[in-house]
Order: C-alpha cells, then sequence, then structure tokens
C-alpha cells in the first residue's frame, strides 16, 4: 500500500513537473537557484555630465600622479567643449567644469603622499581611460554584470567549494530552508 502511494505521488510530481515545462511557467533553474531572469533586462542608468567629470576628473589625476606624459588642461578643454557640443546646459557646464576641478585636486592631494600608488596593474587602468578621453570618450566604463549568482556564489568571493558545508544550516538565518525554526 505504502510503495502503491509513493508510486502514486511521484508519478504525479513529475507529470506536474514535465506539464509545468512547457506552460510558460515562471518557474525555472534560474528562479530555483537564486539567478536572476534573462527575459527582464535592467534598464541602465544613464550617465550625467556629473558623471563623466568626476571619472574624468579622477583619471587626469591619476595620471599626473603616475607620471604620464600629456597634457591635463588639454584634456580638461576636450572634455567642456565635448559636453557643450552635447548640448549640456551651460549652468550644468559650469557645474561639471567645478566638479571636474575639484575632483582632480582632491585626488591629486590624496595620492600624492603614497609611493607604492603607481603598481603595474593601476598603471594600465589609467592608461586604458587616458588612451579614451585622449580620442574623445569621456564617459566612466560601464560596470559589469554579475554572473555566477545562487548556488554558485562562492565563485564570487574566491571561496573554494566544500561539499561537506553545502546542507549545514548552522551559520544560516531562520526561515525557509535557513536552519532554525519560524
Amino acid at each position: 500500500m505504502r510503495y502503491q502511494t509513493a508510486l502514486i505521488l511521484v508519478t504525479s510530481g513529475l507529470s506536474l513537473l514535465i506539464a509545468g515545462c512547457g506552460a510558460g511557467s515562471s518557474l525555472s533553474t534560474g528562479s530555483l537557484m537564486g539567478g536572476s531572469s534573462a527575459t527582464q533586462p535592467t534598464a541602465e542608468k544613464p550617465i550625467t555630465p556629473t558623471d563623466r567629470a568626476l571619472h574624468v576628473g579622477a583619471t587626469v589625476a591619476r595620471a599626473q600622479r603616475c607620471g604620464f606624459v600629456f597634457e591635463p588642461e588639454q584634456v580638461r578643454g576636450n572634455f567642456l567643449a565635448a559636453e557643450q557640443q552635447a548640448g549640456t546646459a551651460p549652468d550644468a557646464l559650469q557645474k561639471a567644469q567645478k566638479e571636474f576641478d575639484f575632483t582632480r585636486q582632491t585626488i591629486l592631494a590624496a595620492i600624492a603622499k603614497d609611493d607604492a600608488y603607481c603598481t603595474e596593474g593601476r598603471n594600465r587602468e589609467v592608461k586604458a581611460a587616458l588612451n579614451r578621453h585622449l580620442v574623445g570618450d569621456f564617459n566612466p566604463p560601464r560596470a559589469r554584470a554579475q554572473v555566477n549568482v545562487g548556488l554558485f556564489e562562492h565563485q564570487k568571493r574566491n571561496d573554494t567549494f566544500d561539499g561537506n558545508k553545502v546542507f549545514d544550516t548552522s551559520d544560516k538565518k531562520p526561515g525557509i530552508l535557513g536552519g532554525g525554526e519560524e
């Protein structure tokens, strides 16, 4: 009797699962494993003149500190000319100019005393950003999309995967599958 009941439950569960696969259900492996849905793109925040001013000012300061050969005032002038040509309002253009100058001075003062600031990796990063600015691209780089979410979160944190801890709930918060009583 128990065997028949178990067989019926398993068969009905499998048939519901198979029926759900073709029915356009919102149940997916991404929703089960904590991943995001690929059908819902996230709207990116538009880049403002302030964003560009802060990024370019910081890049110029970092490049100056690391001894790159370029004309900082020329980059500043080209940035402001590009903003004006893009139709930035005069008051926003003046604000961007002040933000550029303030950011450049503040960052340059903050990193001036750090002898170990100009590492090989940082120099590559600054060189790439400065080269983009020298050819007229003043937009900050876009943030990379996050990968490895959900069950694979340990890879983001560079943790090693421990199979013995998969079902260990001793350090989880109370709740569904969280260990502890609700």
